[in-house]
């Protein structure tokens, strides 16, 4: 999937917005029968952004603003069902993954309002004195799941699982548990759920941030939004 956008201003063709992603994946699934089921999955993503603002730079001459990330994403997935009755199942698996990616950044782009309170995503406030922003960052991650559906006092369905996750950028670990209710109403059903979540720091989770502090060493140990 290819995204290209470019917009126009009044000093003429001024900002570009393009993107690239590609993901290819196969599964090997093996069912001895209706109870159990085990799946391998392979997979490999790649994603590019590259994102240029020239109107501050057209205006007041100062150094236009580019922004590329780089990201790509090797994984293997295995996935374990079981059913020992009906309403319950077993839920496990474990998953790999090994991402490399990368930040450049350069220049700022003009904002709507200026906030002044700390170096942004669009180059507010960045530190160029050593040369433009350019982070490289390869991690392994690792993780497993276990969950089981069992049915509670014949009036809903109870759902409780643990997920456990490891990466080698900060060499942490994170336990998530989930917990999840639900009742079929008629062709309808309700659901209450509560789960913790983890997210490792990562340079595509940049972009959804808006501040930003990189460590001395351009490394991105630190960032946080």
């Amino acid at each position: 999937q290819t995204l290209d956008q470019e917009r126009d201003g009044p000093v003429g063709d001024r900002e570009s917005n393009r993107g690239d992603n590609r993901i290819a994946a196969g599964t090997l699934r093996w069912m001895p029968s209706s109870r159990f089921s085990s799946a391998t999955t392979i997979s490999a993503y790649s994603t590019t952004s590259h994102y240029e603002d020239r109107m501050i730079a057209l205006i007041a001459g100062f150094d236009a603003f580019d922004r590329r990330l780089v990201l790509q994403d090797y994984a293997v997935r295995h996935q374990v069902l079981f059913a020992p009755a009906k309403d319950q199942l077993i839920d496990a698996g474990v998953d790999l993954h090994r991402v490399r990616s990368s930040w450049k950044m350069t220049g700022f782009k003009q904002p709507e309002w200026w906030r002044g309170i700390g170096p942004s995503t669009w180059g507010e406030l960045v530190d160029y004195s050593s040369g433009p922003i350019d982070s490289h960052l390869e991690r392994t991650e690792a993780g497993a799941w276990f969950q089981i559906r069992l049915p509670a006092a014949r009036l809903f369905v109870l759902e409780r699982g643990i997920r456990v996750d490891w990466n080698s950028f900060t060499g942490e670990a994170a336990w998530q548990p989930r917990l999840r209710a639900s009742r079929e109403i008629g062709r309808g059903s309700i659901w209450a759920g509560f789960s913790i979540q983890a997210q490792t720091p990562s340079h595509e989770s940049l972009l959804g941030f808006e501040y930003f502090d990189f460590s001395a060493d351009n490394s991105q140990r630190h960032a946080n939004a």
